[in-house]
C-alpha cells in the first residue's frame, strides 16, 4: 500500500484538543460494536511501535473490558481506557473474574501494553483511574505514534 506523504498527512491530523476528544468518545462493548475496528487497530499500532522489529505481527487481539461488560450501567466500562488487547485464549481465561484475578491474566500476555498494565500492580479500578488511561493512551498516541515530526 503507497503511504502518503509527510506533507499530506499532517494537514489532515487535528488539532490535538479535537484528537483527545474524539479519542474519549470511543466505545465498545456488546452490542455497541461501532469502534471495534478502529480500537483494534489503535492497539494493534501501539504493540508495532513497541516493537524493536518487525518479527511480530500484532493480529490475534481480542478487546478485553478490564472493568468487566457486566457493570454496563456504567457509561464509561467500554471505553477505550478500560480495554485492553488480549489473545482470544487469555481474554476467555480473564472471564468475569474480579479485577485483582484478572491482574494474573494480564501478566500471561505477550501484547506489551497488556503486560506494562499488569506491571503497574493498581490496587483499585474505577472512573477516576478509566478516564485517566483514556487521556494518557490519547496523548501517547498523538504525541508518539502518530506525530509528524
Amino acid at each position: 500500500m503507497d503511504q502518503l506523504p509527510n506533507s499530506m498527512l499532517t494537514e489532515r491530523i487535528p488539532e490535538k484538543e479535537i484528537f483527545l476528544e474524539n479519542f474519549s468518545k470511543l466505545r465498545f462493548v456488546n452490542g455497541y460494536t461501532k469502534d471495534k475496528k478502529l480500537i483494534q487497530y489503535i492497539f494493534a499500532t501501539l504493540e508495532r511501535h513497541h516493537l524493536p522489529t518487525k518479527e511480530f505481527e500484532p493480529s490475534n487481539i481480542t478487546l478485553e473490558h478490564i472493568m468487566s461488560q457486566s457493570s454496563r450501567k456504567y457509561s464509561y466500562v467500554g471505553t477505550f481506557g478500560n480495554l485492553l488487547p488480549l489473545s482470544t485464549e487469555l481474554n476467555q481465561k480473564a472471564g468475569e473474574k474480579e479485577f485483582k484475578e484478572k491482574q494474573a491474566v494480564y501478566s500471561q500476555s505477550q501484547y506489551a501494553i497488556t503486560k506494562n498494565f499488569s506491571k503497574e500492580k493498581h490496587s483499585r479500578w474505577g472512573k477516576k483511574e478509566i478516564e485517566n488511561r483514556t487521556k494518557s493512551m490519547a496523548e501517547y498516541c498523538y504525541d508518539k505514534v502518530w506525530s509528524i515530526q
